[in-house]
C-alpha cells in the first residue's frame, strides 16, 4: 500500500480479513437459536467469508466519493437559512495568493436572497463607518461578492485518545 494514495479494494479487503479471524458467521437464521438446534457447524469464521470484500468495497466507495463541487451563484443559491462556504474572488488591494473563503447564509426572513454575514456587514458600514459627502469612503458593496458557494463538508471525528488528552 502506497503512502500517498488511498488504498485499493483488494489491500482494503486483505486489512478486514486479518482483523476478522476471531469473528464469526452465522449461517443458519437467527431464529434457529432459540430452539437448541445451533451447533458449531453453523458458524463459519467471517475471514472465510465474502464479509471482507463488502466491507472494503463500501470504504472504497467513500473513499473515492467526489470532492463536494463549488457552486456557482449565478446558477443556484442554498436553501434559506442553511451556512454554506462560500468564495470571494481576489479583491483589488488583497495580498497576492489570498483566498477568501468564509461562511454566510442566505437569510431566511429576507424578502430577497440576502446573505445574511454580508448583508450585516453592509448594513454596519452604511449606518457607521460612511462618511460625508467631503470623504471618499470605500467599503463592502451593497451585492455580496461570492462568486460560489459549496455545503459545509462532514468534519472529521476525534478519535477517544484525541479527546481524553483535550485536543
Amino acid at each position: 500500500m502506497t503512502t500517498n494514495s488511498a488504498p485499493s479494494v483488494e489491500e482494503l479487503a486483505q486489512i478486514v480479513t486479518d482483523h476478522l479471524t476471531a469473528a464469526y458467521v452465522c449461517t443458519r437464521v437467527w431464529e434457529a437459536w432459540s430452539y437448541g438446534t445451533m451447533g458449531p457447524d453453523d458458524f463459519v469464521e467471517a475471514s472465510e467469508t465474502e464479509m471482507a470484500d463488502e466491507i472494503a468495497a463500501a470504504i472504497s466507495a467513500r473513499y473515492n466519493q467526489p470532492a463536494m463541487p463549488w457552486i456557482n451563484v449565478k446558477d443556484q443559491l442554498p436553501a434559506p437559512g442553511v451556512s454554506v462556504l462560500v468564495f470571494t474572488p481576489p479583491q483589488p488591494g488583497d495580498y497576492p495568493g489570498d483566498v477568501r473563503v468564509e461562511f454566510d447564509f442566505i437569510d431566511p426572513d429576507s424578502d430577497e436572497s440576502c446573505w445574511h454575514n454580508h448583508n450585516e456587514h453592509y448594513e454596519h458600514y452604511c449606518c457607521v463607518a460612511k462618511g460625508g459627502s467631503d470623504v471618499s469612503w470605500t467599503g463592502p458593496s451593497e451585492e455580496a461578492p461570492y462568486t460560489h458557494w459549496m455545503a459545509i463538508p462532514v468534519l472529521p471525528r476525534a478519535t477517544l485518545t484525541q479527546q481524553e488528552q483535550g485536543k
